[in-house]
This record gives structure tokens, C-alpha cells and sequence, in this order.
């Protein structure tokens, strides 16, 4: 028997998958370039999975991945070019001509769903501290449960940009962040 692996989903989410998701983008940016129109791309960072993954194991990783990749999808509620698993612990969507207000409205409902799961609720006292007590503090000084950072970047684009230019600039946004307001935080570049 022959199986056919989709290279368009990512196999343990169920989401579209970088590859398939930038042929998407790619397709966007040229019509946003054409019509003029604001693309927004969210990329969505989950805080520290990686103290999950050194914990408790890939199994129970793989288990709140699946579940936050399914949360951000079922909370989503206007029209989304696509939402895509493009990283290992990171999520993108791209929107085309939707206002500032309501892209943030979107990210703040993703956020609050995200931390209303209480993924590890519990469970902290059970991560080994000793890997940095600052780093330990930072991340579960706003609660004792799995949060994540969005950064979101917008702009009518030219048709010379591509789906990489998004991301770098949504990465170096959550990046910043990251850095000076900590984890569990959004921003964006309006």
C-alpha cells in the first residue's frame, strides 16, 4: 500500500502547514500589491513549551501543541487567508483587509482562550527550577499556566515582498517584546 503524505497540513495539528501556508501568502502579497489592499500577518509564539518538552516529555508537549493549535483555530471568527502551524511552537495567520482594531481584537480573544485552557495549571512545581530561577520567575510571574506572545505586522505590500519578509519583521517585533515586557505580551507595528 501506498500513503500519500499532504505536504498542505502539518501532520500532528491538523493546521496548513509553513510550506503550503506561504504559497498562500504569496498569492496575497500579489494581490494586496495589485489592489492595494493592508495584509496582516500574526505570528503567535508559544511562551517556554520547551520547559514542557525537558518536563514531562514530547508526548505531553505534542498534547497542549495540539490543543492550542485547535483553540487558536476554533477562535478565529473573521475571514483568515490561513492559519498555519510555521514553527516548531509557532503559529501564523494572515489576514487581507481587516482593520487594525478588529486584527487585535481577534489576538486578544487567541490570548484569553489560550490562558482560560490552564495548560499546566498545577503542574509547574514539577519543572525543574534549577534551570534559571529568573528565567523560572519570568515565566509564570503573570500565573501558573501556558500563555503566548503575538506579535502582529501590517502593511500594503509591494510586489517584491514575500511571505520570509513578513515573518522576519513579525519575529524581530516579537522578539522586542519579549525583551522588554516579558512573556504573555502582544504588539504590533501600528
Amino acid at each position: 500500500m501506498i500513503r500519500i503524505i499532504s505536504c498542505e497540513y502539518d501532520e500532528l495539528t491538523g493546521l496548513q502547514s509553513r510550506e503550503y501556508s506561504f504559497k498562500i501568502f504569496e498569492k496575497a502579497i500579489k494581490k494586496s500589491a495589485f489592489i492595494h489592499s493592508k495584509l496582516t500577518y500574526v505570528l503567535i509564539d508559544i511562551d517556554f513549551l520547551f520547559l514542557v518538552t525537558y518536563t514531562f516529555g514530547y508526548a505531553e508537549s505534542d498534547k497542549y501543541l495540539t490543543l492550542i493549535a485547535k483553540t487558536i483555530e476554533n477562535t478565529v471568527t473573521v475571514k483568515a487567508e490561513f492559519i498555519a502551524r510555521v514553527g516548531g511552537d509557532e503559529f501564523g495567520i494572515l489576514f487581507m483587509d481587516i482593520d487594525d482594531i478588529t486584527v487585535q481584537k481577534e489576538c486578544e480573544k487567541i490570548k484569553n482562550a489560550i490562558k482560560n485552557l490552564k495548560l499546566l495549571d498545577g503542574k509547574t512545581k514539577n519543572i525543574d527550577k534549577t534551570i534559571s530561577s529568573e528565567l523560572f520567575k519570568k515565566i509564570w510571574d503573570k500565573g501558573d499556566f501556558i500563555t503566548i506572545s503575538i506579535a502582529i505586522f501590517s502593511k500594503i505590500a509591494h510586489e517584491d515582498d514575500t511571505p520570509d519578509l513578513f515573518f522576519a519583521e513579525s519575529a524581530e517585533l516579537l522578539e522586542s517584546i519579549k525583551l522588554s515586557s516579558g512573556y504573555d505580551s502582544m504588539v504590533s507595528n501600528f
